[in-house]
């Protein structure tokens, strides 16, 4: 599904909507996510790929047929087989302004003092600094700073309790190791403590509970972080295959069961729901979300 928006000049004036006072710079800041939108949807029709809106884009659609007032970005999310689909194809066929930011964006090597807080979700940025250059101005309606799209990957959730356990306990247990990295890194502004000889033993020892049960070793001369990330997902898909009724934002999930789970059969096809001066994409049975 393409999409496509009207940019007229009405779109950019000041309005109150549900009391709430939108600036001429929010509606800019709105037109380059809708413009993200447009430029996604362009990818994923080439690639047969679905994609739907979600969480408060979603809720805005519904609700007020646009952006709820107060947001600023968008929320978007796909299976897991359209989302890694979508992560191969984006980076190159997207226009060159956008950055495509996931677990691997991030090495420590090159960035100084900083350490990505990975969270499961990717981004796509117009812009990572704010930047006034006047062809990027032009193309994304005059907002020069970082907009974009959060991308959400959903997951088979197993009908199967003793399975749900097992893949809870993994995920939990990766991401604690990976707190536990990042939070030491962060307070000693230190990014030497990534590297395998500079974690504590605690930590060691923890990664060695993760590799007797894949069977396989963490490479101690590479990404530690990108290595733990790169087991979520492979956790998060474990039961992608197998047929289940239910999916999840896993990252999510583990923590609040709750919420965002939905019914695998929501996801099956798109529909079209109005949105500002245009249409997106959503689940069939978007009540569900």
């Amino acid at each position: 599904m393409v999409v496509s928006f009207d940019f007229d000049e009405a779109f950019f004036l000041e309005e109150n909507r549900c009391g709430f006072e939108i600036s001429s710079l929010m509606k800019r800041c709105w037109a380059a996510g809708l413009q993200t939108i447009i430029d996604m949807s362009k990818v994923c029709e080439r690639h047969n790929i679905q994609w739907f809106a979600f969480c408060g884009t979603l809720l805005g659609g519904v609700r007020h047929h646009g952006f709820i007032p107060w947001d600023d970005d968008v929320d978007i999310c796909m299976k897991r087989e359209d989302y890694m689909k979508f992560l191969q194809y984006a980076p190159a066929e997207l226009p060159s302004y956008y950055t495509v930011e996931t677990y691997d964006e991030y090495d420590y090597n090159e960035k100084e003092n900083y350490v990505a807080d990975y969270d499961g979700i990717t981004r796509i940025n117009t812009t990572r600094l704010p930047d006034f250059n006047p062809d990027r101005m032009k193309y994304f309606h005059g907002f020069p700073y970082p907009s974009g799209i959060d991308l959400y990957p959903l997951d088979c959730i197993s009908d199967n309790p003793d399975e749900d356990n097992l893949m809870k306990e993994l995920h939990r247990l990766l991401n604690y190791i990976r707190v536990k990295i990042k939070e030491r890194v962060d307070e000693e502004h230190n990014l030497e403590l990534l590297r395998w000889e500079n974690l504590t033993e605690e930590v060691k020892i923890k990664i060695s509970e993760i590799e007797e049960v894949f069977g396989q070793e963490i490479d101690r001369d590479e990404d530690i972080l990108l290595q733990l990330d790169l087991y979520l997902d492979a956790v998060s898909s474990m039961f992608n295959a197998s047929g289940t009724e239910r999916l999840a934002f896993l990252r999510h999930y583990i923590y609040d069961e709750s919420s965002f789970i939905f019914k695998r059969e929501s996801f099956d096809r798109q529909i079209k729901i109005p949105f500002e001066s245009g249409i997106i994409s959503a689940p069939a049975d978007f009540a569900c979300c």
